[in-house]
């Protein structure tokens, strides 16, 4: 009896513990997953990668990330997705055309809550390798914890 009391102990902690620890980890890799979707959007635009599905006709400006949080007023410009997405688009023609390239939502339970609205969307150029909305700092909030992305006037990103 007192043994499988303590088992029932000890399997009790390891899964409280087993919990904690996933529900962090989902947390850091949606931080992990951000801070490539930005890197990617920097690499195309220094690279003039141009989509097959994107900018079709057109000259390709540059690539922009934009941020679609319940803090920063709602859905993304150009789909009909919820709040908590970020998009890539590829900027095409005068800069006004935006084509979609990808769309990914965060986790269940994981939130962008910045209020710095000069991040809300971070434009690489390919021409001049300009880029807008940064330096500035995102912060993802789940499951009590917080990991925040740190970008410098390069657009290179930290995670802290």
């Amino acid at each position: 009896m007192v043994v499988f009391s303590l088992v029932a102990i000890v399997s009790g902690i390891g899964l409280a513990s087993f919990v904690s620890y996933s529900r962090k980890q989902t947390l850091t890799q949606a931080a992990y997953d951000f801070k490539l979707t930005i890197e990617v959007a920097k690499f195309n635009a220094l690279s003039s990668i141009k989509q097959s599905s994107s900018c079709s006709g057109d000259s390709l400006v540059g690539y922009k990330v934009v941020l679609c949080a319940k803090s920063l007023g709602g859905t993304c410009p150009g789909s009909n997705a919820p709040s908590n997405f970020y998009e890539i688009y590829a900027v095409c023609g005068s800069g006004l055309d935006n084509s979609l390239v990808s769309s990914k939502k965060l986790p269940d339970n994981v939130s962008i809550v910045t209020n710095d609205t000069d991040c809300t969307e971070i434009k690489f150029d390919s021409l001049s390798n300009y880029i807008t909305g940064v330096p500035c700092s995102i912060k993802l909030q789940g499951y009590g914890a917080t990991q925040t992305l740190s970008l410098d006037s390069g657009g290179n990103v930290a995670i802290n």
